[in-house]
Formats: structure tokens, sequence, C-alpha cells
């Protein structure tokens, strides 16, 4: 969990981190949404257990898809 957080090195970091570990990213929204960085990861993640989700391939676009929640 991270709180308080932000800006291009600790976006580009996260997708790193996420990317390595094949990790998702999610973050307390009306509509559940994670976001991956590997295509395989969506197979591994119990259906019904979100209402959404998104390949990402960069910090930013982890900013775009929780800007657009």
């Amino acid at each position: 969990m991270f709180n308080h957080c932000g800006g291009p090195s600790f976006w580009a970091d996260l997708y790193e981190l996420a990317d390595r570990s094949k990790s998702i990213i999610f973050w307390p929204s009306e509509k559940l949404i994670y976001v991956y960085t590997d295509e395989s990861v969506p197979k591994e993640v119990p259906e019904g257990a979100f209402e959404s989700h998104r390949l990402v391939r960069s910090g930013i676009d982890i900013v775009a898809a929780i800007e657009q929640s």
C-alpha cells in the first residue's frame, strides 16, 4: 500500500515493480478496476474479483487509469 505519493519517478518505479513481480495494481474507487503489465496476469485473477481491468505499458498509463476511474 502506498499513501501520499506520486511524481513521474514514483509511477515509473511502481510500473517496473509490478512488471518484474507480475503484480496487479488497484486502488479504492467506485468501480473496482485493476491494471497489470503482463498479459498473463488476468488469467490468475479470480473471476468477479474486479469489475474491469486494463493493460498498462508505463507509469503514465497507471496515472491515466487512476484518473479515468
